[in-house]
């Protein structure tokens, strides 16, 4: 009988770079740490579970946590392409993640590129994150069974975190996943409680295809170019985007009144677009949402060094009651744009005082 394949886990392993065998790719040197058996996707999938509410994995990004809240131990797709955003969002959540969270990042691609000219070589960095993250990584072409053996190396690595009470983030690019053929993907790592992240470029009908379903996923993320334009920043479709969540108890009653009473707003005025001669009722409409666009807006940690503007977390009660104030029109009479670039209502408030 053949020896089950092991891979070294714990955190020696963080900051390094890593094959799906464990062997080191980084040069820095050899790694000592304590072997584990490599988990398999099948066994996984199939594994019995506990029946569990699902619950919010809070992010403090407004935008994510009220329309797209991510479920702990879920999957969320990101898709969007070159300059949308894309990577500075996954370093924002991976950021609170780490600092709020207690959490730990494993990351997986298979490429025949090295792995310092990945997007998720750049994703992992900046200092910080890199030394609570762990890279698997292949350079080679992305076949079924590398792609299988990669995923099944980041599973084994992030259960050893579980185990040790650390929540993890799992960051996969799309294509990994979809070549190593994986349903099996996301029902493992919600056996082990792993939060999954897979990154994906843009698909072709997204955009016109509102109601597309979530295909297995938990969630959504869509990043949009003419937000981009717009300088509406993070640039994530507010209306494509969704999470399992919403349909749910998990987010309470309030939570998804309000999040479909934003979404009902932007719809309606997006409906609007080249209509001459509004209504009164259009017309605030039309404000009402203009002001809700740019509180959908939010400073970044990550993004300090090139803006200068600090970062802003949120809580989730705070963005509930500031998209609520502003549902209820309580500051129609406040200029559209303090309500950019802020955290919470009270910043908004403070910043249309200095005007």
């Amino acid at each position: 009988m053949s020896q089950k394949a092991t891979i070294p886990v714990g955190v020696e392993l963080l900051g390094r770079v890593i094959n799906s065998s464990g062997t080191p790719l980084d040069s820095q040197g050899t790694i000592t740490a304590q072997q584990a058996p490599v988990v398999e996707l099948s066994a996984l999938a199939g594994r019995q579970q506990p029946e569990r509410a699902p619950q919010m994995l809070e992010t403090r990004i407004k935008l994510i946590d009220l329309l797209a809240p991510i479920p702990r131990g879920g999957a969320i797709a990101f898709f969007g392409g070159a300059g949308l955003g894309k990577q500075v969002v996954t370093q924002e959540v991976m950021q609170h993640f780490m600092t709020h969270h207690n959490g730990y990042a494993v990351l997986v691609d298979v490429s025949e590129d090295t792995y310092e000219t990945t997007g998720l070589a750049e994703i992992i960095n900046e200092p910080g994150r890199r030394e609570k993250s762990v890279f698997v990584y292949e350079q080679q072409q992305a076949t079924p069974q590398l792609c299988r053996q990669a995923l099944q190396a980041a599973l084994t690595i992030g259960e050893h975190f579980r185990k040790q009470r650390h929540e993890v983030l799992l960051i996969a690019e799309d294509y990994v996943v979809k070549q190593a053929g994986s349903s099996d993907l996301q029902p493992s790592a919600q056996a082990l409680g792993i939060t999954t992240l897979l990154l994906g470029p843009v698909e072709e009908n997204i955009q016109q295809e509102a109601n597309i379903a979530l295909n297995g996923l938990d969630g959504r993320l869509v990043f949009s170019r003419d937000l981009a334009r717009q300088n509406l920043w993070p640039a994530i479709d507010r209306l494509l985007s969704t999470s399992r969540l919403l349909e749910s108890n998990a987010v309470g009653a309030e939570h998804k009144q309000i999040a479909e009473q934003v979404r009902q707003l932007l719809r309606r005025v997006q409906d609007l677009q080249g209509t001459q001669n509004l209504s009164p009722d259009d017309e605030q409409a039309v404000k009402r949402a203009a002001r809700i666009q740019q509180f959908l807006t939010q400073p970044f940690f990550v993004a300090e060094p090139y803006t200068e503007v600090p970062g802003e977390y949120v809580r989730l009660a705070d963005t509930l009651s500031g998209f609520k104030a502003l549902l209820e029109g309580r500051y129609d009479d406040l200029p559209e744009q303090a309500f950019a670039f802020v955290g919470t209502i009270e910043q908004a408030l403070a910043k249309a005082s200095k005007k």
